[in-house]
């Protein structure tokens, strides 16, 4: 399954471990979202459900991605090649994939995580999970102007609340700011194994350390 492939990716990217069979969490079709919460907005393609449960000792996890994605991204496969017609149904899929294995790897070492949080390591983990394959596809070629096309040709979703548009415009400039400089100091230099030390220690950080790190470094 496509979708479990990039939970790997990130496990093997960040020598991480999350011992739960991503399938099992996965819903595409919108109606079955209902049991968990309510339905995502109509032009949503991925979202993480978490409800706590009745007795407070827990919560339910779902991670929606849409039908139509995951049916695009079976038949045009980015781990075939990754290219401008397959790269925003990628982005989409490693957006959810990313959400559920931060909460769930976070939850299992008993740390919080902020909704900000998650959306900024989301982006990164698009740009990244986009350099890895990119250059496993191209010899080391990676585009030039990637973070740029991640993080700069960005739509939001029309009618978001003001607080939640405030949230996913800050995560995408930090996680811009922080790719950039990734990009600047090792892809375009072909030092990948230093981008894959910063990008773990990256992980690793809280909310306030990661944008204290963007801040001061980048």
């Amino acid at each position: 399954m496509f979708l479990e492939s990039i939970k790997h990716e990130l496990e093997r990217l960040y020598e991480i471990r999350v011992p739960l069979a991503l399938e099992d969490f996965l819903f595409t079709d919108r109606s079955a979202v209902s049991r968990l919460a309510a339905a995502p907005p109509a032009d949503a393609q991925e979202a993480l459900f978490l409800v706590e449960d009745l007795d407070g000792d827990g919560c339910a996890v779902g991670l929606f991605v849409d039908e139509a994605v995951v049916r695009r991204l079976d038949d045009d496969d980015p781990r075939d090649a990754l290219h401008d017609g397959n790269l925003a149904d990628f982005c989409i899929a490693v957006e959810g994939v990313s959400h559920f294995v931060y909460v769930a790897w976070r939850a299992h070492h008993d740390r919080p995580v902020t909704q900000l949080e998650l959306e900024m390591q989301a982006e990164v983990d698009k740009f990244a999970a986009s350099t890895m394959l990119l250059g496993r596809q191209r010899a080391g070629d990676v585009p030039a102007d990637l973070s740029a096309r991640l993080f700069k040709e960005v739509r939001f979703l029309d009618g978001l609340a003001p607080e939640r548009r405030e949230r996913y415009e800050r995560a995408n400039d930090y996680a811009g700011r922080f790719c950039e400089g990734l990009e600047r100091r090792y892809t375009k230099v072909g030092e990948g194994a230093g981008m894959t030390r910063e990008l773990r220690r990256f992980y690793r950080l809280d909310q306030r350390r990661k944008i204290q790190h963007i801040e001061t470094a980048h």
